[in-house]
């Protein structure tokens, strides 16, 4: 995209697109958490009350933010056409 090239748009827009399903479906996933939990090592030694509450607001907020970043590569698509023609 830096260097103003115009099929780069669909692939920023299909990359997060991808990001936010994947962020969509890992929080509807009832056993994500107990997983993530599996894979680090040693439970981080904090109670499982506190990690799921951040586990649960790091996704919410990676949904929120991804969201964000595909709604700005859709509606400034035209300006940014614009630009790499012109």
């Amino acid at each position: 995209m830096l260097r103003r090239r115009v099929e780069a748009h669909a692939l920023a827009v299909a990359y997060f697109a991808f990001a936010l399903l994947n962020v969509f479906f890992y929080i509807l996933q009832p056993s994500s958490f107990v997983r993530f939990m599996q894979k680090v090592p040693g439970g981080q030694n904090l109670p499982a009350g506190s990690m799921h509450a951040f586990f649960l607001m790091s996704n919410v907020f990676g949904l929120l933010t991804t969201s964000l970043m595909l709604w700005f590569l859709i509606t400034r698509r035209q300006r940014f056409i614009a630009a790499c023609v012109g």
